[in-house]
Formats: C-alpha cells, sequence, structure tokens
C-alpha cells in the first residue's frame, strides 16, 4: 500500500464514522449504450491533459496536467464516496459525497487542515440526465452560489443558469448534444445518477446578455465502432480551435 493512499485513508476515517465493512458498488452503463468503455487518456492539440485509473470498473484516480499536476484519488464506502486531491505530494483538498435522500445529495468540501470549507447539495428529480440543480454554502452557512439545470429530451439538451451569492444571474449555457456515448462516461461518480450522458456538440454563454465568443463554440466528432468519440474538433465563435483526442482502455 502507498503511503499516498495511506494519508488518504487515514484523513478519510478521520472526518467521517462509517463502517469499513463495505459493500460493493455496481456501476451499470450508463449510456445505455453496451459496452461501457473506460477513457484512458484526454490529449488536447496534441499533449496529455488527463488520465485516469479504474479498478472493479470504477475511478480509483485521475490525474489533470498542466503547469502542476493534480492527482485525485477516490474511495468507496459503503454508499459515500470521497475524494482526495494531492499536488506535490501533499493534500491539498478532499471532498466528501453522500445521499440524504432519493432526492438529495451532499458534497462537503475541506481544506489540507481537514477545515470545512463549503457544502453543496443537490436535487435529483429521477431525471437520466442527472441532478436538477445545486446550492453551494460556505462553513459559516451562507450560500455562495447556485446552479440550476433544464434539459429538454433525453439527448440531455438544455441549459444550465448559475447564479451569485445574492441570487442574481451570472451566465447561462444553451446545448444540444449528440445522442452517443460520451467520451468521458466512466469517469463519472455514481452519485451524480447520470444515466445518459453525451456530447456537447453546440454551447452558447451567454454573460450580461452579450454572447462570449471565447466560450461559446461547435464541436464535430469522429466515431469509433461502438459510436464512442475518438476525436472532437470544437471550433469557437472567436475563431480558436482545439482538437482533442480520446484514448480507452
Amino acid at each position: 500500500m502507498s503511503n499516498k493512499f495511506l494519508i488518504f485513508l487515514i484523513l478519510t476515517l478521520a472526518i467521517t464514522s462509517c463502517s469499513l465493512e463495505t459493500e460493493p458498488i455496481v456501476i451499470t452503463n450508463i449510456n445505455n449504450a453496451p459496452p461501457l468503455k473506460f477513457l484512458k487518456e484526454v490529449k488536447k492539440d496534441g499533449v496529455t491533459t488527463n488520465t485516469y485509473i479504474y479498478q472493479d470498473s470504477l475511478l480509483q484516480s485521475s490525474t489533470s496536467i498542466g503547469s502542476t499536476n493534480v492527482v485525485t484519488d477516490y474511495l468507496y464506502i459503503n454508499d459515500t464516496i470521497f475524494s482526495v486531491q494531492i499536488l506535490d505530494g501533499a493534500i491539498f483538498s478532499s471532498r466528501k459525497y453522500y445521499n440524504l435522500s432519493e432526492t438529495q445529495g451532499v458534497r462537503e468540501r475541506r481544506n489540507e487542515l481537514g477545515e470545512l470549507v463549503d457544502i453543496r447539495t443537490y436535487t435529483f428529480n429521477g431525471s437520466l440526465c442527472g441532478y436538477q440543480n445545486f446550492v453551494t454554502m460556505d462553513a459559516q452557512g451562507d450560500q455562495t452560489n447556485a446552479v440550476n439545470f433544464s434539459f429538454n429530451n433525453d439527448f440531455c439538451d438544455g441549459n444550465v443558469r448559475r447564479f451569485d451569492a445574492n441570487g442574481d444571474l451570472v451566465d447561462f449555457d444553451t446545448f444540444l448534444k449528440d445522442g452517443k456515448p460520451a467520451a468521458n462516461s466512466s469517469t463519472l461518480l455514481p452519485f451524480f445518477q447520470v444515466s445518459t450522458k453525451h456530447n456537447i456538440i453546440s454551447s452558447v454563454k451567454v454573460v450580461n446578455e452579450i454572447i462570449d465568443s471565447s466560450n461559446s463554440y461547435s464541436s464535430v466528432f469522429d466515431y469509433d465502432i461502438d459510436e464512442y468519440p475518438q476525436e472532437e474538433i470544437r471550433t469557437y465563435l472567436d475563431g480558436k480551435v482545439e482538437e482533442y483526442l480520446f484514448i480507452y482502455e
């Protein structure tokens, strides 16, 4: 067992009273399109940006690669999920995901000292597309932001609206999807209750009633035989073009 995992285990046990008598979590085909493929690596413009490791069909570790490399490790205990983020060998953030009921779930975030930073409460309504909204409260119980999702169909086309601490609209995105299995389907935690995950082919962001051309884009995908994307060419309204490659196990 690595020192990193020992630190992880000690931290999670310190912030929870859950029993170590675990029950396996079974991940289903969240795209309703067999087989579920496990995303291993993402490349942006030829450079690796993300890598993923799995065990028993569950995400165990992910690495975000950039100017610094951030590793996120996951631990599943009964119906509770823990994650820790590690930078330069040291934990700087941790999260705990658990359900209050069939329609409400909670994510707690703590700093490197184990102190509560904020709590995010998710609302589920049985949609195949996942949660309906979430509200974030700081450690003092004051709201810091809220996000509402609206889905139009089984493809999960729709929009997302983001609000600040005062409840004022910050921005909103309107998006269309392709109806095919999403590249990152295997990286989604069971907590989020997403049964249908597709790839975005068009996304328009509006800020202060003005289209944000640097964050609005359309995408063209090349798919493999199982209709999973192998390549994405993303073109932004400001003319910027990005190429993504998706590599599976």
